[in-house]
């Protein structure tokens, strides 16, 4: 019983994984690396733009778990043309495809939007 309980617990998360993962293409755990690496440092690991590097600047790094934040018309093209040409104090990340950005988006909304 045990066991069985088990293995549909697991297929239950690959699923979901699964799901997340092909969503608009992205791929979650790449996402995730890439706002690790690179996004952290600002925004800080659970999004709410209170990273290391945030009290440095001005104005403060976007808040990811803020409603109003989500709020904001075409958010998706918005972070994707911040992320890509850089605004104020966010740096562009030139290096980065679009398929990156595309990832690191979703991994955000994922990750932090208030549901």
């Amino acid at each position: 019983m045990l066991k069985k309980a088990m293995v549909c617990g697991a297929i239950v998360c690959l699923m979901a994984g699964y799901g997340y993962g092909s969503a608009k293409g992205a791929d979650f755990a790449k996402g995730k690396t890439l706002f690790t690496s690179r996004c952290v440092l600002c925004h800080g690991a659970e999004g709410k733009g209170n990273g290391p590097a945030a009290m440095t600047l001005s104005p403060k790094p976007a808040d990811f778990t803020s409603k109003t934040f989500w709020q904001t018309p075409d958010i998706d093209r918005t972070m994707t043309d911040f992320i890509k040409n850089g605004k104020g104090p966010m740096p562009a990340f030139p290096d980065l495809s679009a398929g990156d950005i595309q990832d690191v988006v979703q991994y955000i909304e994922h990750a932090f939007k208030p549901k």
